[in-house]
């Protein structure tokens, strides 16, 4: 009763007959936990994400959800509130193809199925949304449905009013919406945070938008150029160069991003190098695209760093997809003599590095879980520590 759970992480957690009211759970996420029976009352879940979750015997039909995320639920007598699903991430899309036993409320006590919602109720909504100029929950059902052009267009409207009144937390939503989408090209995100969002940035430094802005552009970035729900992978990779150290760096540069882009193959991955001012620097490379591509990019990065494919195939991702994915792809073959290329340049400009650490995230060509991998390199820090 009363608590606060903002931001919070429940992991393989169970939830039996446990009732919450009166409780924040804003930014909380909820990864492979089980909710049997129980209530969730008067309580704020904005942002929550539920993440391959299982619902057992609950019906939330009077339970405030907007915003929330629905990551892959599992559910069996279930009821979700007709008026909230609209304008929850994944629900729409969930109830479309489930045959999880799930109800949508009718009124305090009825409940209709999901056919029965997207055939009977669906039309008004929109009809609703249109007329009262909620262009979030219209964009949401229509991009569900397949009508990416009426989706955009509402989209498209929702941005201008978030804009023209600078209510940045729905500028968030919206953002986070077209992200989830799948159809825009990054060149059009590109142009959206470049062009417009970033013009919003109070001038005046006594401007009270100041705060509200600061809190949400980070997250707004993030969504338009993180994983967005596409396969991504992030290595951070120690080097033995120092700040002053201009031509290595580029060398190492040109390295990572002949990879990443391989002579235009890959132009639709979303590559950066971030630096860490350390001495010597750490330089995390973030790549976001097509899933296969990445594999075999995370295997040059890795060759980059000196780590043999004797090596490689017994680390997280690899080992799970060395047996999976084609061998005979000529980019696969191409990447791997360039990779091997750069690093004897790179050696032979005194260059070393090693690969400290990698994340994978949205791998699922070949698993249907949400599992991100994860690999930290203790022999390289525990190598610093002998040498210090």
């Amino acid at each position: 009763l009363g608590a606060s759970f903002n931001n919070s992480s429940f992991i393989n957690t169970k939830f039996i007959g446990v009732n919450f009211q009166s409780c924040t759970f804003t930014g909380a996420l909820f990864q492979t936990c089980l909710f049997d029976r129980g209530q969730i009352s008067v309580c704020t879940l904005e942002n929550a994400l539920f993440r391959d979750c299982d619902f057992e015997g609950i019906d939330y039909r009077n339970l405030n959800m907007d915003y929330i995320e629905l990551d892959t639920p599992h559910m069996n007598d279930a009821v979700l509130p007709l008026d909230q699903i609209p304008f929850m991430f994944g629900a729409l899309q969930y109830l479309m193809t489930t045959k999880d036993a799930v109800s949508i409320s009718e009124g305090n006590k009825g409940r209709m199925t999901p056919t029965r919602f997207f055939e009977k109720v669906v039309p008004l909504l929109c009809t609703h949304f249109e007329k009262s100029k909620q262009f979030f929950p219209l964009a949401n059902i229509y991009y569900a449905i397949g009508d990416n052009k009426k989706a955009n267009k509402a989209i498209k409207d929702g941005l201008i009013t978030c804009m023209a009144i600078r209510d940045f937390r729905m500028l968030k939503y919206f953002c986070k919406l077209i992200a989830y989408s799948g159809v825009y090209q990054p060149s059009a995100l590109h142009n959206l945070y470049n062009n417009y969002i970033c013009r919003l940035y109070p001038q005046n430094s006594a401007n009270l938008d100041i705060p509200n802005y600061a809190h949400h552009i980070l997250e707004i970035k993030s969504l338009l150029f993180g994983t967005a729900k596409r396969a991504s992978i992030r290595v951070a990779m120690k080097t033995d160069i120092l700040l002053s150290d201009n031509h290595k760096l580029g060398k190492l540069f040109e390295s990572i991003f002949s990879l990443g882009k391989l002579q235009g193959i890959f132009q639709s991955n979303n590559i950066e190098a971030v630096l860490q001012q350390n001495s010597p620097l750490i330089i995390t490379v973030r790549v976001s695209g097509d899933e296969a591509q990445l594999y075999s990019l995370l295997q040059a990065y890795l060759t980059l760093g000196g780590i043999c494919l004797e090596d490689q195939i017994q680390l997280p991702v690899v080992s799970q997809y060395h047996q999976s994915l084609p061998v005979h792809t000529n980019y696969r073959h191409e990447l791997f003599s360039l990779s091997q290329a750069h690093r004897q340049e790179l050696l032979d400009c005194s260059v070393h590095v090693t690969i400290l650490e990698y994340y994978v995230d949205n791998f699922r060509m070949f698993s249907s879980s949400n599992d991100s991998y994860y690999y930290f390199n203790g022999n390289a820090i525990a190598h610093e520590n002998v040498l210090q």
